[in-house]
């Protein structure tokens, strides 16, 4: 079965986080910066809940290639602020700023061709990983990704 990584959502209700998806891995093979994936040039969230953005974020860099992932394979998923890591030596705010805390899930759906699959074509999306607030230790998700 093949799944498109663009289909992976961060989406985050009430909160104050704000990323952009930039990489997979399957099995501990790091796939490549943005393989694979549709990924906005910006971190901030569509808000209108009527845009066509509101599915993957507005859309500006897409790869047409297909990650492969068979029932069973461990799927990891890295996150930044902004695309490409730091913006300058030990930026405070990498991979995930302190103040961007909130709840995190990831979504996918289900595309018969992965590498051309248009957004917003009645897809069934699943969630696949969520993290939210941790009240023993009183952090968001983010801190233990």
């Amino acid at each position: 079965m093949k799944f498109s990584a663009v289909l992976a959502l961060g989406y985050a209700s009430l909160a104050s986080c704000h990323t952009i998806f930039q990489k997979v891995s399957v099995n501990g093979q790091d796939k490549g910066q943005l393989v694979g994936l549709r990924a906005p040039d910006q971190d901030y969230p569509t808000q209108d809940v009527n845009n066509p953005d509101m599915t993957c974020g507005k859309v500006a860099l897409t790869s047409r290639e297909v990650i492969s992932v068979a029932a069973g394979d461990k799927v990891g998923a890295w996150w930044g602020h902004v695309l490409g890591g730091e913006q300058w030596p030990n930026d405070p705010d990498h991979p995930i700023a302190r103040s961007h805390h909130g709840p995190i899930t990831a979504w996918l759906a289900k595309v018969d061709d992965a590498a051309n699959a248009q957004i917003g074509q009645n897809l069934q999306f699943f969630k696949v990983a969520e993290d939210a607030f941790d009240v023993g230790s009183k952090t968001w998700g983010w801190i233990r990704w």
